[in-house]
């Protein structure tokens, strides 16, 4: 079972990811901040994270920038978002993120980012 570091502010969104990836086996983790991210992260490395891109703390971009500073290299990152920007996704990109995610979330949309993610990161191991 993969496990997966979920990070958002709003309490509602956490709730409901967390029941669709729980029931894709994944061990959903959850922060609702940067923060407590990036200590969760130190505890148990996280095979995925994903984060909102505006969250209290510093951004989803700056938790990548620092889990990546921190050597977790092979970490899957996925960044969630609703903010509309040309230069995000190249910014997502920059900061270290395998995918890039639109709010409203589509589960399937979700799945599929994470497992590419996934992949992504697991060719980096080699």
């Amino acid at each position: 079972m993969k496990k997966l570091l979920f990070v958002d502010d709003s309490p509602a969104v956490r709730t409901l990811v967390k029941l669709f990836l729980s029931s894709e086996a994944y061990q959903v983790t959850e922060a609702e901040g940067m923060d407590r991210a990036l200590k969760l992260a130190r505890i148990q490395v996280p095979d995925v994270v994903l984060a909102d891109y505006q969250m209290p703390g510093g951004s989803g971009l700056d938790l990548f920038t620092a889990l990546r500073k921190e050597g977790m290299k092979e970490v899957a990152l996925v960044l969630l978002t609703a903010v509309v920007d040309p230069e995000l996704s190249s910014k997502a990109a920059a900061a270290g993120a395998d995918e890039f995610v639109i709010k409203p979330v589509n589960p399937v949309d979700l799945r599929q980012a994470i497992v590419r993610a996934l992949k992504k990161a697991e060719l980096r191991k080699r």
